[in-house]
């Protein structure tokens, strides 16, 4: 029988081992041994099939003592045997049932199939020894022979068997780099224009696919009736809103061309031609930086489009039309043309050079109208509303924050409202032309909110209303400016004044070098303090220290940054309240 493993062939390679040589003749006669006065070399077997197998001196020794005439019919003289199925097996215990199978075997092979076999493992070594190294092949040979199999096996196992076992394993050489193995450059090469022009025949086809539904484009604006644009319109709208792969399609090829010529029916005085514009601009909405925004008509189509409040149920056409337009208001819930106008005037602002007063008034009436679409509203106003736009038109302004004032309990959280505010009653003119009640309104309702979430003014962590609260500081700070000696503003409001006294001697008792620079406790104590000079409030000793040293330090932090915070600080320091 032949094995391999690890204690085969590669185990005969680097271990010297001591073979002895039995022959047994067919007559029963005594076996002889050739010995030698010479300590034994190492030899390499030729093969993993010859561990039992005589050297080769000895080979040459008995060969001599043959008669025989010519070796190439030995075979002639030995008995036919039968060729049997090997098969890998464990190693067992019975070595020496094992032996006699292995000598039966060895008998079996020739020589010129050993001498045909050493070509081949000479070249494997060969090999080997190229790629790994000498030393090294040897040390992974040695090692796996004896790591995990020799505290097992006997020394006369080791020395004299040579078998398969569970743990055969395959030289790995460390040294040999990773290889990456990636397709020639020629075959991606070629691959390309594939690719190219699989892609142009899928743009082509998506293309094709809606191009009917776009050619009412091609046609000239003149040369249209008007229930011919009409129709053109609905039918497009319906399939932007029934048809999602249309939708994307437009938006990614033909956007542009669909504004452009939409602009051109956009200022006609139809206002359902009008109103299904509005919509297309508002489904198909541009990036907010691209001067087409610029190119909508405010006196034409933008203002006329903002007094449109409800749906028009009327249309002139056929009777297709007629569904086709009523099928348009069922999908988007009869929405008037004011709605799609709210969502355009935001970028649209954006490209507008100045605000007319035209502008103002519009959205004046609108807050005025309690519409229900305030909160959209809002932040319009913010953006309207600028120091620029205030100066020029104060008396349209003046009316905008009378009518804000209302809104200001139900929208006390709505930064746009309070921003707005805030810029209004930056110019004190403004504040001034309030009534009464209504600088009470925005006065006690701004310092309520300050002293209910007067948390913010101890622990500054995140929360949404941390900026609504900033926003307050500053609204509160502009109306108590603005107040005279004595206003009427706080006749029987001893409860409020109260309490604002105990969150400053709070945060007088809480002040230290850490405080001292903390943006929103330095706007409280300039709050109080005018509201404390209005009402003639007697600071104590160490009250005033306390002002003096947080008020210095704010106004040198200060002055690089808000003139009107710093004229605010200036006047307090030099109030006569301080100087007692």
């Amino acid at each position: 029988m032949r094995s391999y493993g690890k204690n085969g062939r590669y185990r005969s390679l680097v271990q010297p081992q001591t073979t002895q040589l039995q022959e047994f003749s067919d007559e029963g006669e005594s076996f002889h041994e050739n010995t030698s006065d010479k300590a034994m070399e190492t030899v390499t077997p030729k093969s993993s099939f010859d561990a039992d197998a005589p050297s080769t001196g000895e080979k040459d020794t008995h060969a001599k003592e043959k008669t025989t005439g010519l070796d190439m019919f030995d075979f002639l003289d030995e008995p036919v045997r039968k060729k049997r199925k090997r098969a890998a097996q464990p190693k067992t215990d019975s070595d020496a049932c094992e032996e006699a199978e292995y000598d039966t075997a060895d008998a079996f092979f020739s020589s010129q199939a050993e001498q045909s076999f050493q070509s081949t493992i000479d070249d494997a070594n060969s090999m080997l020894s190229r790629i790994c190294g000498e030393s090294k092949a040897k040390a992974e040979w040695e090692s796996s022979g004896t790591q995990e199999d020799m505290g097992d096996r006997t020394p006369d196992d080791t020395d004299n068997k040579v078998m398969y076992g569970k743990n055969r394993t395959m030289l790995h050489c460390e040294d040999e780099p990773e290889i990456t193995v990636e397709p020639p450059e020629d075959l991606r090469d070629s691959a390309e224009p594939s690719t190219h022009h699989f892609n142009h025949l899928k743009t082509m086809g998506e293309s094709l696919k809606y191009q009917d539904d776009l050619e009412f484009m091609l046609q000239k604006e003149a040369q249209m009736t008007l229930a011919a644009k009409t129709s053109n319109l609905l039918i497009f709208a319906l399939n932007l809103i029934n048809n999602a792969g249309f939708l994307e399609y437009v938006i990614k090829y033909s956007r542009k061309e669909i504004w452009q010529w939409c602009l051109q029916l956009g200022n006609n005085e139809d206002p359902i031609l009008r109103h299904l514009c509005a919509f297309i601009f508002a489904k198909l909405p541009l990036d907010a930086d691209d001067p087409m925004w610029g190119e909508l008509n405010l006196y034409e189509f933008v203002l006329p489009l903002t007094s449109q409040k409800s749906a028009s149920l009327k249309i002139k056409g056929s009777k297709f039309t007629e569904m086709s337009y009523l099928e348009f208001l069922n999908a988007t819930d009869s929405k008037p043309g004011l709605y799609y106008a709210l969502r355009l005037w935001s970028p649209f602002l954006g490209h507008q050079k100045e605000i007319s007063q035209t502008v103002v008034d519009t959205f004046t009436t609108l807050l005025k109208s309690r519409c229900e679409y305030s909160d959209t509203i809002l932040p319009i106003i913010e953006r309207l509303v600028s120091k620029e736009t205030v100066e020029g038109h104060s008396a349209c302004y003046k009316h905008m924050m009378q009518t804000l004032v209302p809104l200001f309990g139900s929208h006390a959280c709505n930064d746009s409202l309070i921003k707005a505010l805030v810029k209004m009653t930056n110019e004190s003119a403004l504040v001034a032309e309030l009534k009464d009640d209504q600088k009470t309104v925005l006065l006690t309702s701004s310092l309520e909110f300050l002293l209910a979430h007067n948390r913010f003014l101890f622990d500054e962590h995140e929360d949404e209303l941390l900026d609504i609260f900033v926003l307050y500081l500053g609204l509160t700070l502009n109306l108590v400016k603005a107040l005279e000696q004595d206003d009427v503003v706080f006749e029987d409001k001893e409860p409020l004044i109260e309490q604002l006294k105990h969150t400053f001697q709070d945060l007088q008792a809480a002040s230290d070098e850490s405080t001292q620079h903390n943006f929103n406790q330095n706007i409280f104590i300039l709050i109080y303090c005018y509201i404390a000079m209005r009402n003639k409030v007697f600071l104590q000793r160490a009250e005033r220290a306390f002002v003096i040293l947080r008020l210095e330090a704010f106004l040198q932090e200060i002055k690089q940054y808000n003139e009107s915070i710093y004229s605010a600080i200036a006047v307090v320091l030099a109030s006569d309240m301080l100087a007692s």
